[in-house]
């Protein structure tokens, strides 16, 4: 088929520099190739559902009005942790 096709400057130089073609019409029409298959496959595959492993965030605080005992279970943490 033949057509007009208006394209920018910079889309241009990018179809020229590519090796390996014969000529711009190849290049063209291997270029918009790629382009459509990857189309056709981002729309044919439905993307997976989204999984979110949990993790433990230590011990639950009961009182925050006694300083001392989250201290302590800050501290009892950290040795769980090996970080003293």
């Amino acid at each position: 088929m033949r057509t007009t096709l208006t394209l920018d400057d910079d889309v241009a130089a990018r179809l020229r520099q590519l090796q390996g073609f014969s000529s711009f019409k190849e290049a063209v029409n291997s270029v918009l190739r790629m382009g459509l298959e990857q189309l056709d496959c981002s729309v044919s595959t439905s993307p997976s559902p989204y999984k979110m492993q949990s993790v433990t965030l230590g011990a639950k605080i009961k009182n925050l009005d006694n300083i001392a005992e989250i201290l302590d279970l800050a501290e009892a943490d950290l040795h769980v942790l090996g970080r003293c």
